[in-house]
């Protein structure tokens, strides 16, 4: 038999469904439609190559206007020219959509789709419980139909059950009914890294060779790979342990930083947050241990008489030159 065409490469063909998983507010959205612009468009995507297919996105979360804004951001970003014929849209977040609706609507109107993106899954359960397997083996059986009558591939988000993910299988993390996780063809999962706004990817594929784990970093308004960050350092249970003023400190070379530059090497380097590093140079500058040269816009420790050097080696004193 002929295989069905791929949509992404070594993840998902025609016909499959894929769930991404991940905790709540971890841009999930902005992945999901990442993805769905770059199969529309041919471009890869998180390093995966992708075949230029039609894609139709199911809107059901979003306000139409917000939607609208965020597809113009990514498409600026990943320098791609919005085309109807390739990426159709429906906003549905109006509308009280049932699965049965959907699929009767779509023999009209997705002729041609390859690949249809779902966000979120859980507006259409309507009264079925996302817990009770029987409810979502019935709501998958549903999604089956679709994939299996367009011939197109299906993503949908799917949300983490609460608390810390750290000590589970991936294939476990994915609240609600195991029939989520044990129908979908392809599962990846976005969970969190030690390290702040960073996740590690991992995938459970049915029909593909095995991916190895990487990590992505959220640089908004799109996920980037990050090869130097180990995949297994995930983010352990528990507060963060407190970083000092004087940790920040401590990154400060001699030749200064600008506020931009020194608070992404905390960020990265301690692992704190913005509003942390915001606090800690507060403490800084109140204690008189830096300064800020008006000059250059750079931030150097105070010597040992209160005075700043300049960074041509002119001696600043009492604050002015």
């Amino acid at each position: 038999m002929a295989e069905r065409q791929e949509i992404i490469r070594g993840l998902l063909r025609q016909g499959d469904k894929m769930t991404i998983g991940g905790s709540s507010k971890s841009y999930k959205t902005w992945l999901v439609s990442d993805l769905a612009l770059c199969v529309s468009a041919g471009k890869s995507w998180m390093g995966f190559e992708t075949v230029k297919s039609p894609v139709l996105f199911l809107n059901l979360e979003l306000h139409e206007d917000t939607f609208h804004k965020r597809m113009t951001t990514l498409c600026n970003a990943l320098q791609i020219k919005f085309d109807e014929a390739d990426f159709r849209v429906w906003n549905l977040r109006k509308l009280r959509v049932t699965v049965e609706d959907l699929r009767e609507e779509l023999k009209e109107h997705a002729a041609g789709v390859r690949l249809i993106a779902l966000d979120p899954q859980y507006k259409l359960l309507g009264k079925r419980k996302e817990n009770d397997a029987g409810d979502m083996a019935e709501l998958m059986g549903q999604l089956e139909e679709i994939t299996s009558t367009h011939g197109c591939g299906l993503v949908v988000p799917a949300h983490y059950s609460k608390g810390n993910q750290s000590e589970k299988a991936s294939i476990d993390r994915i609240s609600g009914s195991g029939v989520t996780a044990r129908d979908a063809d392809a599962i990846v999962t976005l969970t969190a890294h030690d390290q702040e706004r960073c996740f590690s990817v991992e995938s459970t594929l049915r029909s593909f060779a095995p991916v190895d784990p990487f990590v992505i970093r959220w640089e908004f308004p799109l996920f980037r790979r990050d090869d130097d960050l180990d995949p297994g350092n995930l983010k352990k249970a528990g507060r963060p342990q407190t970083k000092s003023a004087d940790d920040v400190l401590s990154l400060l070379p001699e030749e200064g930083m600008r506020s931009g530059e020194w608070e992404a090497a905390a960020i990265g380097a301690l692992n704190i947050s913005e509003r942390t590093f915001r606090s800690r140079l507060k403490e800084l500058k109140e204690q008189k241990k830096v300064t800020l040269s008006p000059l250059d816009d750079r931030y150097r420790r105070a010597n040992r008489r209160g005075f700043l050097p300049h960074a041509q080696g002119v001696p600043y004193g009492n604050g002015n030159i």
